[in-house]
């Protein structure tokens, strides 16, 4: 009974990540320049920023999840968005290799939750600020940040036009 719960849980979860992943790159698909490059104010990012974040959040938390199934409940550090997007010069990378890399990386996402067996989708980790976590509640928190930037991008979008 378990088990079947678990899988049951993860199949919901991979198919929301992936129809989300689909919509998104729907709404994205075949921007201008002029519409990927939009800020809504100086501190918001634009779309090009906003995949940007997403490539790399996909990167770190496929990491996070490998490291979980296959260490005993490793330390995951912690990372600032805004540090990082700073860092690596969000606003002066090019939109097409950003969009095969974010495509990439969301793909290696899925392939890794579809191959996890239920006892994998319940290892876990201590995160520096939230404590206690397993490959679950990663998978989720990628699909709820995945619904959130959709509407960040869409209320760029539509500001912009």
């Amino acid at each position: 009974m378990f088990e079947s719960e678990t899988i049951a849980q993860a199949k919901v979860t991979i198919k929301k990540l992936s129809e989300l992943t689909q919509l998104l790159n729907r709404e994205i698909e075949g921007l201008s320049p002029k519409l990927y490059e939009f800020k809504p104010t100086p501190q918001e990012w634009s779309v090009k920023e906003i995949i940007c974040h997403m490539r790399d959040v996909d990167e770190i938390f496929h990491d996070r999840c490998v490291r979980m199934v296959e260490d005993d409940e490793p330390f995951l550090r912690s990372f600032n968005p805004d540090e990082l997007a700073e860092e690596k010069g969000y606003s002066r990378q090019l939109w097409e290799e950003v969009l095969q890399e974010w495509d990439t990386n969301r793909e290696r996402n899925l392939e890794l939750f579809k191959g996890l067996g239920p006892l994998q989708w319940l290892k876990g980790a201590f995160h520096q600020e939230r404590g206690h976590l397993n490959v679950m509640d990663v998978a989720s928190a990628l699909v709820s940040q995945t619904e959130e930037h959709l509407e960040q991008i869409r209320s760029n979008l539509k500001i912009a036009h």
